[in-house]
């Protein structure tokens, strides 16, 4: 079993304006297949930790406007060595494109988890 907890990713914009998404998703994809999805919920844009949650962290490029994304729970799946576990973020823009970004990638070793680089393929974007 893989677990991923503490989700947290940050949507950024251009021209002092945040990206306005929908459908914000963390995602888990087993061998390219989804296999786990968690909404995620807009966060503040300040680093804590209140209660035990985890917060918003500052922005990774703070000249551009950042949408922070959160996700209350886990990404769980079953997994057997030779597996390639991808996890992503989703969004779907103002017109309706949806874009799902690249976050970090792993193949299943006998002895953990063994991180891949990121792929040329992404972000992957989607029309339905």
């Amino acid at each position: 079993m893989v677990t991923i907890s503490n989700l947290h990713t940050g949507v950024y914009g251009y021209f002092e304006k945040v990206p306005k998404t929908t459908d914000n998703t963390f995602r888990l994809l087993r061998n390219g297949e989804l296999v786990a999805e968690l909404a995620a919920n807009p966060g503040g844009e300040e680093s804590n930790y209140a209660d035990g949650e985890f917060s918003a962290e500052p922005a990774a490029r703070p000249e551009w406007p950042q949408g922070d994304y959160f996700g209350n729970g886990e990404l769980t799946t079953e997994c057997q060595k030779g597996d390639v576990l991808t996890w992503t973020f989703f969004c779907r823009d103002e017109s309706g494109v949806g874009y799902e970004f690249f976050l970090e990638e792993w193949t299943v070793e006998q002895d953990g988890l063994s991180p891949n680089a990121q792929g040329v393929e992404w972000p992957k974007l989607t029309w339905d």
